[in-house]
């Protein structure tokens, strides 16, 4: 049983010919109840009310420089009800700041961003609040040559602990575990990078990114080994931790056919991650392959695709490998009043 009320308002208003040309509003309001039925009985009840509001003003571009500072507000009010309730009442709050700025000379483009963040989580029945602050910042620079882009971005972040990260403590019927939170976490932070290549031309495009994160205060979900209330117990657990991989994609307009337009389109991804102390990360996916062929009309899409896993062995402790599969899936999608009017 589900009931859901969501109120959304954007705004934009224009500045003239300042230093800033717009600014931007945006605002949301969600209620959200969600019940969970043990046979003709209700087992738990979720209730959830958040509210998001983001202000942003944008610059006008001058010599080359353009960018964006704003402000965001997220609350949230979550509560569990019954027998198998996992997280404890919680609220949250947390605001950020930030500013983006973006530069080009000829073929170079270069962008900075950097971003503050106050996040203060409490669990109301355990009299326990926990305040975070995080600074984030990212630099980045990119080089075209024709329709070829190369370039690099290096960022830290910072994220403070979800209230399921810190206060879950009870089954959860969802994911089939018995979760155990830990309040004593501290924020997430790690060293980012990348690499890339992308090709962009009319009826071809194509891209290809090689990353790595080292992360001083990895947060991840473990088996414990034990059953508690007839599921298996996980927890969350803080580590350092490095990951790394490659994810590969390209999209290719190959003809027409019938009044239809024919895509090809194929994706490729492949993760390792590593816990320092203890091994491989769990529930990470394995090397994935996906390709699709697409009709698509102004009223009509029509899609086939093949997806491809590889077998995963790299496993964390109490997991078990899984063997390697082919999931073969089609799709159609009818627009009666064309492809902009949905």
């Amino acid at each position: 049983d589900l009931r859901q009320y969501r109120f959304d308002l954007r705004g934009e208003v224009e500045l003239g010919e300042g230093l800033f040309d717009k600014i931007r509003i945006r605002a949301g309001y969600a209620d959200y109840v969600h019940k969970e039925l043990e046979g003709p009985d209700v087992g738990t009840t979720f209730f959830s009310k958040a509210i998001e509001t983001r202000l942003e003003l944008t610059q006008n571009n001058r010599g080359g420089w353009r960018g964006a500072s704003g402000l965001q507000y997220q609350t949230r009010d979550f509560e569990a009800v019954g027998d198998e309730a996992f997280l404890p009442p919680t609220r949250s709050n947390q605001i950020g700041l930030f500013m983006l700025q973006e530069f080009s000379l000829g073929n170079l483009d270069a962008e900075v961003s950097v971003r503050f963040d106050h996040a203060r989580l409490e669990a109301q029945s355990l009299a326990t609040v926990r305040n975070f602050d995080n600074f984030s910042a990212a630099f980045g620079l990119g080089y075209t040559i024709g329709d070829i882009k190369i370039g690099t971005n290096i960022s830290r972040t910072g994220r403070a602990p979800s209230v399921e990260e810190l206060y879950s403590d009870g089954p959860h019927v969802a994911t089939q575990s018995y979760e155990v939170g830990d309040p004593l976490l501290r924020s997430e932070r790690s060293w980012n990078g990348e690499i890339y290549a992308r090709y962009d031309s009319t009826r071809f495009d194509a891209t290809a990114t090689l990353y790595a994160n080292r992360f001083s205060n990895f947060i991840y979900e473990n088996a414990t080994g034990a059953i508690v209330d007839d599921l298996p117990e996980f927890e969350y657990l803080q580590r350092k931790a490095r990951v790394w991989g490659i994810e590969a994609e390209a999209s290719a307009n190959i003809g027409s056919f019938g009044g239809f337009d024919v895509l090809l389109d194929g994706v490729a991804d492949f993760t390792r991650a590593t816990i320092k102390g203890e091994g491989p990360a769990p529930r990470i996916p394995p090397l994935r392959l996906l390709g699709g062929l697409e009709l698509q009309s102004d009223n009509f899409e029509l899609r086939g695709e093949v997806e491809w896993a590889d077998s995963q062995k790299r496993i964390a402790d109490f997991e078990t490998t899984t063997g390697g599969f082919t999931m073969v899936s089609a799709s159609a999608t009818w627009r009666p009043f064309g492809r902009d009017k949905n």
